[in-house]
């Protein structure tokens, strides 16, 4: 399993560490699992995290109606 430090999760998701940070305080994003004095992210977290914004996208295509052209 791939480990991600802060900085590694910060610029994949293209936020500042900062934001990051932030982003866990407000439970926006998963808490680190620490190992000595690093906050660590499992790689599939991550990943899970990335498809949970695309979800609704995906969510509405789902829920358009299949439209059927008329026939002349």
């Amino acid at each position: 399993m791939e480990k991600l430090n802060k900085q590694q999760v910060a610029e994949r998701l293209q936020i500042s560490v900062r934001k990051l940070e932030k982003m866990v305080t407000d439970r926006e994003f998963p808490p680190a699992v620490r190992i000595g004095k690093q906050c660590l992210w499992s790689e599939r977290i991550v990943q899970q995290y990335e498809q949970s914004l695309f979800s609704a996208q995906e969510a509405w295509r789902a829920a358009m109606p299949t439209v059927i052209p008329p026939t002349p």
